[in-house]
């Protein structure tokens, strides 16, 4: 997904299960608060950092992760 408008990220919080893995892939995006659930640091986000995103999307094992375009909201 590429975007010239920025990139919105939301994450499931009832789906969400604490793996941790988004934060492997983009950890400059998101970390985990008290309630180890994955939350979001940086939003909209900038276009260095897409690639990142996507593949922390991609990789969350729940599909908690959600993307979507700023131009298309």
């Amino acid at each position: 997904m590429t975007t010239d408008g920025g990139l919105q990220v939301e994450v499931d919080r009832v789906a969400c299960e604490g793996h941790a893995l988004c934060l492997v892939y983009a950890p400059e995006v998101f970390d985990m608060d008290d309630e180890e659930r994955a939350v979001v640091l940086l939003d909209p986000v900038p276009g260095e950092l897409h690639a990142a995103v996507e593949e922390a999307a991609g990789n969350c094992p729940v599909q908690a992760i959600r993307l979507r375009s700023r131009a298309a909201s």
